[in-house]
């Protein structure tokens, strides 16, 4: 007899440090994170993708529907072995692609830094090759995405013994990382802080960056 067909989930297994983004035609993407503490350590590092829906009757202020999941059968460009197991790492919606950057390997033991993109519509990995180095390898980060300039920024993280404070820039068209040059002392070095790209208006974007964990503890 043929080999039983495997059950398909119709929901993510249990996980932390995932990410969730937003993405511009309304889906929630929730991509790797690691397993619950039962797996072995060396395999927890998850690199799934799945996405969420409105339920049928809508969303609902205060009210908990019955979520709409569905797991995505993701391909990768020229068989590029992407993506790359992760928990801890930063994403956001770039347009019509999900770019994830930094976080921890399968077995939480190793800072990474290769960014990779998933183009939305056709489901398909990618290598995110920049013309220059990437920042240096990091969990913990934060990203957030300029529509108007083309640009993701990165703020921020750790590689298991130093806390960053520094900005990075990825040109989305000429494909080059910068480091953002202050004009005043930012944020103490800091990791596990939230960030978001705050549109100020007249053409002027801020980012705003709260909490995180600094070398004297939470901040």
């Amino acid at each position: 007899p043929p080999p039983p067909t495997p059950a398909v989930a119709s929901a993510p297994a249990v996980r932390s440090a995932a990410s969730l983004v937003h993405t511009d035609d309304g889906r929630l993407i929730v991509f790797g994170g690691e397993a619950a503490v039962d797996e072995p350590r060396e395999r927890r590092g998850l690199k799934d993708v799945w996405s969420l829906g409105a339920p049928p009757s809508g969303w609902a202020a205060c009210s908990c529907p019955t979520p709409s999941w569905e797991a995505w059968q993701c391909g990768a460009t020229a068989n590029e072995d992407v993506p790359t197991a992760r928990s801890n790492h930063a994403a956001a919606a770039c347009g019509g692609h999900l770019l994830v950057f930094g976080g921890w390997s399968a077995g939480g033991d190793v800072p990474l830094a290769h960014p990779e993109l998933l183009h939305l519509e056709t489901r398909c990995w990618t290598h995110c090759s920049t013309h220059n180095a990437p920042p240096p390898p990091r969990g913990n980060p934060t990203l957030a995405y300029s529509p108007a300039r083309h640009l993701a920024v990165l703020y921020g993280g750790w590689d298991g013994s130093k806390r960053f404070d520094d900005v990075w820039c990825l040109d989305m068209e000429a494909w080059r990382w910068h480091r953002a040059a202050t004009a005043c002392d930012g944020p103490s070095p800091r990791t596990d802080h939230a960030a978001v790209l705050w549109d100020a208006g007249g053409g002027d974007e801020r980012l705003l960056v709260f909490g995180g964990s600094t070398g004297r503890g939470s901040s």
